[in-house]
This record gives C-alpha cells, sequence and structure tokens, in this order.
C-alpha cells in the first residue's frame, strides 16, 4: 500500500492561514525573535507608545527590508493581529480509488474535509521555528474529519506538518502588492489506534479505513497555493488609523490525498522519490513512485505543487473556485532515453485528484526503474515551446528525515536520524555525506550546533563526515548546542558522489533556546509581577496581541485568577499539540521556570477558577 500504492482518498477546497507578522523578518531590526525580547527604542518605550508605533505605516519591500521601495505597509506588516489559526475552508471529497482506478464515481464524493485543532476550542496553527526565514514552518493540529453530523468520522492525534518543496506555483507574475506566487507540501501521519473501530456505512470510506487499520494508519498530504492576505495593505493602514484590530488572514487554495500509512515509511516526510523541475519550467519539485496494483505496474506521480497556474486569482478573498492549472501540452516519461508512459495530466480537473496522476507501465520499466533516472518531458509545444524539451528530472538520491524542525536548549542535545536512497532503493556501496551549518532566515547563525561532538569551523563547515554502508538507509547522529548563545538555524546534507547522482539539498532547522538563568530569582522565592511582565509576558502582549484576547498578558489580576490553567498550558506534554503556549514556543526553558514559579506563587490567591478557551 502507501500513498502511492493504495486506496487514496483526493480532497480540494479554499485555504486560510491567520499568521501573526509581527515577528516577521520585517522588523527584526526592533525586537530579538531569539532572545524573545524587545530592542530599543521599545525597550524604553511605554507599551501604549510601542502599538503605536507597530501600527505606524513604513516603507519596506517584499522581503522585509525597510526604506528600500515605496511598499508602505504597518510596521507590524500585514497581520499585526494574527492568531496563528490555520484551517481548510470549504474543502471536500474530489475523487477516490487505487492506481489506475481513481474516480470521482465514489461514495465519498463532496463529504467535508477539515483539519481539526487538539480541541473542540482550538484550531490548527501555523508556527515558525524561524520568524524571519521560510524554511522551518510547520502546521500543529489535532486530527482530521471527513464528512458532518452523526456521519462523520472524527480521527484525533496531535500531529505536525512540515514544509516540504516550497517553490514557484505561477508561471505569471506575483500577485500585485509584492506576495510571492510559492507553494508548499505538507505531510503528518494518524496511527490506526486513532482511527474509530465503528463502521461508518459509506462502502468507500470503510474499504479505506479497513486498509489503514490494517496497516501503520492515515497518510495525510497536501499543498497549498495562490496564498495572499485578503486585505491590502493600505486598507489595513486605514482600518489601523479607525482604531479598528482587523485580522488579515492569508487565503489561498488547498488540494491533497489521504493514503494509506504503511510500515516503514516516515511520518512527516513525503515519501518518494524526487522530481525537480528544471529550468524550462521552474516550479517546485514533485514526488513519484513506482508500484504494483492489481497485477500491473504503474509510475504514480505526485505533482500537487508543481505543475503551475497562469498567475493568481483577481480577487485575494475569492478562494471559491481553484481553477484550471496551465495546459503545458501533454508531457511523457523517459527512462533511459526511452518514452515508457503519457501522463494522463487534465489541466482543467488536476485538483480532484489531489495532483496525483498514475502512468501505466511495463513489468521490465519498473525493473529498469530501480536504478534508472526517470524524467518527464514536454510532447507539444502547444505554443509554449516545451516540446522535446525536460520538464523534470529526478534527483536520485534524497535525503529525508522526520525531524525537519527541533528545538533544544543551550547545553541540551538530540538524536537526529537521516534516511538516504538511491533510486528509492537502499545504497548498494559505502557512501558519505557532508553537513553545513547554514542561517535559516534573515538573522545570522551564531554558529552554536555540534554535530556527533564536533563544532563548525568559522564558515559553518565540519570536518565530520557521515557515513552510510551498503545496505543501511538510516542514520543516527547527536546534535547538541554550543556554548550560551540561543540561535536559529539549518544543517545542511549533501552526498559526497558522483555529481550525475546528486542529493538533492536537505536540511533540519534548529532553535537552540539562549541560557536565560533566573534561578537566584526563583531561589529567593520572591518572583514579582514587575520582574515576570518585563522579562516574560511583555514580549508576548505587544508582539503577539491575540494571545491576549484569551488572556490579557498585561494584566496582573487576571493573570492570577486564571493562573492553574496558564501552568496547565506550559506543560511540555502539550508542545505537540495546539493548546500550549505560548503557541509560537519560542519562550526559553528558564523563561518558563521564571513564569510558572510566578503562577504557582499567585495561583492560592486566585478568587475562583477560570477556564482558558
Amino acid at each position: 500500500m502507501s500513498i502511492y500504492s493504495g486506496k487514496r482518498i483526493h480532497f480540494y477546497g479554499g485555504y486560510s492561514t491567520n499568521v501573526c507578522t509581527t515577528n516577521n523578518n520585517d522588523i527584526v531590526t526592533l525586537i530579538d525573535p531569539v532572545n524573545t525580547v524587545l530592542k530599543e527604542p521599545y525597550l524604553s518605550q511605554t507599551d501604549a507608545e510601542v502599538q503605536a508605533d507597530l501600527i505606524t505605516p513604513v516603507k519596506m519591500d517584499r522581503h522585509g527590508d525597510r526604506n528600500q521601495r515605496a511598499n508602505v505597509a504597518p510596521e507590524a506588516s500585514w497581520n499585526y493581529y494574527g492568531d496563528m489559526t490555520t484551517i481548510f475552508e470549504n474543502a471536500k471529497v474530489g475523487s477516490y480509488g487505487e492506481p489506475g482506478a481513481v474516480t470521482e464515481d465514489t461514495t465519498l464524493a463532496g463529504l467535508p474535509v477539515y483539519l481539526l485543532g487538539s480541541s473542540k476550542y482550538s484550531s490548527p496553527m501555523m508556527i515558525d521555528v524561524d520568524p524571519t526565514g521560510t524554511s522551518g514552518t510547520q502546521i500543529f493540529n489535532g486530527g482530521i474529519q471527513i464528512g458532518d453530523g452523526d456521519d462523520a468520522v472524527i480521527i484525533r492525534s496531535n500531529q505536525c506538518c512540515y514544509s516540504y518543496f516550497l517553490g514557484p506555483r505561477f508561471l505569471g507574475p506575483d500577485m500585485p502588492g509584492g506576495f510571492p506566487g510559492i507553494g508548499a507540501v505538507w505531510q503528518c501521519s494518524f496511527p490506526k489506534e486513532a482511527i474509530p473501530a465503528e463502521p461508518t456505512g459509506n462502502k468507500d470510506l470503510d474499504a479505506f479505513l479497513a486498509d489503514a487499520r490494517a496497516a501503520e494508519g492515515i497518510v495525510l498530504r497536501y499543498s497549498i497555493f495562490s496564498v495572499k492576505p485578503g486585505i491590502s495593505n493600505e486598507d489595513i493602514i486605514e482600518q489601523l488609523k479607525s482604531g479598528a484590530r482587523p485580522i488579515n488572514p492569508a487565503m489561498g487554495f488547498v488540494i491533497g490525498t489521504l493514503g494509506v500509512w504503511e510500515a516503514g515509511e516516515l511520518e512527516t516526510s513525503p515519501s518518494g522519490r524526487l522530481l525537480t523541475s528544471t529550468s524550462a519550467l521552474n516550479t517546485a519539485s514533485g514526488t513519484f513512485d513506482v508500484v504494483e496494483s492489481n497485477g500491473d505496474y504503474y509510475v504514480s506521480l505526485n505533482l500537487a505543487n508543481s505543475l503551475p497556474k497562469q498567475s493568481f486569482r483577481t480577487d485575494p478573498t475569492d478562494i471559491s473556485d481553484i481553477g484550471p492549472n496551465v495546459d503545458l501540452g501533454g508531457f511523457h516519461l523517459e527512462v533511459n532515453g526511452v518514452n515508457v508512459g503519457e501522463v494522463p495530466y487534465d489541466p482543467q480537473n488536476y485538483f480532484k485528484t489531489g495532483g496525483m496522476m498514475d502512468v501505466k507501465i511495463d513489468a521490465d520499466v519498473a525493473e529498469q526503474l530501480k536504478s534508472s533516472q526517470l524524467i518527464i518531458v514536454g510532447d507539444d509545444d502547444n505554443d509554449r515551446g516545451y516540446k522535446g524539451l525536460q520538464l523534470f528530472l529526478e534527483h536520485p538520491y534524497r535525503i529525508q528525515s522526520d525531524q525537519r524542525c527541533n528545538y533544544l536548549d543551550y547545553n541540551g542535545s538530540i538524536q537526529v536520524s537521516l534516511r538516504v536512497l538511491l533510486y528509492g532503493q537502499p545504497v548498494t556501496q559505502a557512501t558519505k555525506l557532508s553537513v553545513n551549518l547554514s542561517t535559516s532566515g534573515k538573522l545570522p547563525s551564531p554558529l552554536n550546533l555540534t554535530v556527533n561532538g564536533e563544532a563548525p569551523d568559522v564558515k559553518g563547515g565540519y570536518d565530520t563526515k557521515l557515513m552510510l554502508e551498503a545496505g543501511q538507509i538510516d542514520l543516527n547522529l547527536t546534535v547538541a548546542g554550543k556554548g550560551d548563545l540561543g540561535g536559529l538555524s539549518l544543517l545542511n546534507f549533501s552526498v559526497d558522489a558522483d555529481p550525475a547522482k546528486e542529493a538533492a539539498p536537505f536540511y533540519l532547522n534548529f532553535r537552540v533556546y539562549p541560557n536565560d538563568d533566573y534561578s537566584a530569582i526563583i531561589a529567593s522565592g520572591d518572583v514579582d509581577w514587575d520582574t515576570v511582565y518585563k522579562e516574560v509576558l511583555r514580549y508576548y502582549y505587544l508582539v503577539f496581541p491575540a494571545m491576549s484576547l484569551r488572556i490579557p498578558l498585561n494584566d496582573p489580576n487576571t493573570i492570577t485568577v486564571t493562573a492553574s490553567e496558564f501552568l496547565k498550558r506550559l506543560d511540555p506534554d502539550l508542545k505537540s499539540t495546539t493548546l500550549y503556549m505560548p503557541p509560537t514556543r519560542d519562550m526559553s526553558p528558564g523563561k518558563v521556570e521564571l513564569l510558572s514559579a510566578y503562577l504557582q506563587k499567585v495561583q492560592s490567591k486566585a478568587p475562583e477558577k477560570a477556564q482558558l478557551a
């Protein structure tokens, strides 16, 4: 089985994410998102002065570099009041089936699909490990729901999706206003224990769930694209001037697939072999696998994020109709220079099959692909000039991991596992990997990670060569903090091999918490409000105002009343859920200890218990 070979449910619809933009790269000169503190002049200003400045229009370019172009936006950028909630909007099932037999004629057609929070009072949340970059975005969720009402199937399990294959999704220009036209792929998996045992009465859904229970569970993979804030900077500025507190979620489209999670497959890293577009097309990467289904062989393609639309929709608030992709004029698969099958691509209805297509191939081609590269070639120029051009090439080596985004203390360490495959198979000879440390966004890396005990040189390189033996697919290493510095970094991995068989770039993202030591204050037993507000809560009150909609972080009386519930939300066991506070997960262990000590001190004084929403 698997998302390629087994039963699949394909869905499509709208998408919305209400991220807060205040800690993005736009204003890193004014705040410190590593140490979660304000810089001057904010540090010396009153709360009201900081809030007024954050909604003041400034000039910035699309990458947040202030005073470079006349693109005027609030200092806090386009969504100061965002609360990070992320949802599917009117998503529904478009088709169902197995390779070679996917159909819209299914009992599942039209059923709604929802991404859930960890409780009925919370929603999925989009969070960045490094808010100044695009390399470490996550979506925390608490499950998936198919259907509505009493007949709905609700699968509850706290999971996290990570962004993959960020890249262009349009042939035409970006959306007016400079918002980039990129898409991203996300994946998580729900264990079979979370699947309800009761039959649903829906023939196709019951068959799918039975297969998932017989395997490891369900894989959810989806692509989001054409994402754009619904309100222009000009309108946001006018609303802020009038005293309003506008929320401005970015809206776009989602297409995706629910498949069977097979034993041995990674949970969050999209399985399959990797296809990257050439300069002829210049779009995002896709994946494929070679599968057998009902006695036939197929190349099962997942190009949900790879085949382009011409341009953004005209109205950024209208996510009712995904619309067609570009008609590329047809294309086929080549192996060893031979055409092995035409791709059944329907640019008008691609979204109904989740961007997946199955190409029937001969058994001998399936055997060749165990050690040969797959290429996708244009058939007809269709007035676009693609005839005979290589549109996608397979990267023979692929490096993966389920540990895309990582958090560790300045003196902590974690075990990281990498998976390396060649043409989707274990390597046949000893293979070396190199590792390099770099910045993960706009902030420079403090070079604060060691790999297997070795520190990087001044350029971020490591002398260590990670060795994979023949037949081995997983490689383990230890990553640790170095020194007292917090930081935001990438570890980049590559295969030392023939350039013709190079590995696609792969990285792991790390947030290292700083050494915030409040042990003396805590030991004194005199943890007062002024200290806790200055050292911990003020940053969140000003930078993430939506948090204070649940509990005003500047009000000591409310903090006292809600102390018991607040303490529960600081439990590290909730970090994998949508209930954790702060949802940004950027509060250092030292600051958590200081805040917890204060909450423990005042909770006995609470006149009544209060529930956090």
